[in-house]
């Protein structure tokens, strides 16, 4: 399956068919970071039944603090 993940086209075995397995591969913590899905952010709450598709575009955002 294709999908895109900050821009830049992956692959993945249709083994991983969930985004919440997807994320538990790539993030070692989700903590502090906001996911998107075709341009609409997931609710954490939300992940664990979400079915990728191909095509689907995800956007891993990650607070940064500074001053």
């Amino acid at each position: 399956m294709k999908i895109f993940v900050n821009g830049k086209e992956k692959i993945i075995s249709d083994k991983i068919s969930s985004l919440h397995g997807f994320i538990g591969i790539i993030l070692k913590n989700e903590k502090g970071k906001i996911i998107e899905l075709n341009g609409k952010v997931v609710k954490k709450g939300e992940i664990e039944g979400i079915s990728l598709k191909d095509g689907d575009r995800i956007e891993l955002i990650q607070f940064m603090g500074g001053g």
